[in-house]
């Protein structure tokens, strides 16, 4: 397979590559592991050298197949990812994949689906899911993408060949925790208890992810509780990052005792991660306690 395009070592991605060249890549397949963006590209690259006709070196990227699948115009290749803000990907989804894997293919020998981020499927999802991926119509194939394969249900995981393509680089786990802490804080301080689940949805089934956007947002309501004790002059290179930005934003709006409980609150959080915590459970009691907060200290100060 032609890896090229992909910044990422041929090692990692040279038994996926030997299994597409050989024509024993199995019917449904997991990749996971370095970054969501990588994880599309290869998606997508496997999907193309599936169905590229050339001679050698797949993707051709000459070939008709090849033309309209990298331009994701292939009508042979049906793409599906999370619906909402949360990214879920609901059962409906699923059942409309298995309606379409039952029709012949438009123009290839194959149809291909690729579920993007599949620890976003809902249990009923990936229940509807199963049934599929077990009887699967000899023309249909499925590529699944994923963090890691612990958000997905032992029965998908036991019928899927997983390719795991490494661990994220720790400057790209840093930025995404920071992103996330950053929606988080701003759901806090100016949005409903709706807009807290969408931001805090991406940590659900990511147990390290949790321990990370609790650091980062623990930095944001400290560097806050700082500047709320010494005053804000902006200066050149400050705010030098998105959380310092949020902590500015936030030491105007928010009180010095309310910081002070969440920052207490997302310790126990951190502990229990640390004790291996649930990841779903643990993920609604970082929404539920952080709202409690807010509304008890409100009520107090009122």
């Amino acid at each position: 397979m032609n890896t090229k395009s992909i910044k990422l070592s041929e090692v990692k991605l040279k038994d996926l590559s030997a299994e597409v060249d050989s024509g024993r890549l199995s019917h449904a397949v997991l990749i996971t592991g370095a970054t969501e963006k990588i994880r599309a590209q290869v998606a997508r690259l496997t999907a193309s050298a599936l169905l590229c006709v050339g001679d050698r070196d797949k993707p051709c990227g000459k070939c008709g197949h090849c033309v309209k699948s990298l331009k994701n115009l292939h009508p042979d290749i049906t793409e599906i990812s999370g619906e909402d803000k949360a990214k879920s990907i609901k059962k409906e989804s699923v059942l409309l994949i298995r309606q379409q894997a039952l029709i012949m293919p438009n123009e290839a020998s194959e149809k291909i689906f690729i579920v993007f981020e599949a620890q976003n499927m809902t249990e009923e999802a990936q229940n509807a899911m199963l049934k599929i991926l077990e009887e699967p119509p000899r023309f249909a194939r499925f590529i699944l993408t994923a963090a890691s394969s612990e958000g997905l249900l032992e029965t998908i995981r036991s019928r899927v060949r997983t390719f795991d393509l490494g661990e994220e680089s720790q400057e790209s786990k840093q930025n995404k925790a920071q992103t996330i802490a950053c929606d988080i804080a701003r759901a806090l301080y100016s949005g409903s208890e709706y807009d807290l689940v969408l931001a805090a949805a991406p940590i659900k089934k990511d147990r390290q992810l949790i321990k990370n956007v609790c650091d980062e947002l623990t930095g944001i309501f400290i560097e806050a509780l700082k500047l709320q004790k010494r005053g804000f002059a902006k200066t050149e290179g400050y705010p030098e990052n998105e959380s310092q930005a949020m902590a500015v934003k936030m030491y105007k709006s928010v009180s010095p005792s309310l910081l002070l409980r969440w920052t207490g609150t997302l310790s126990k959080i951190a502990e229990l991660a640390e004790m291996n915590a649930n990841e779903t459970l643990l993920s609604t009691f970082f929404c539920s306690r952080l709202s409690e907060d807010k509304i008890g200290m409100t009520a107090n100060e009122n």
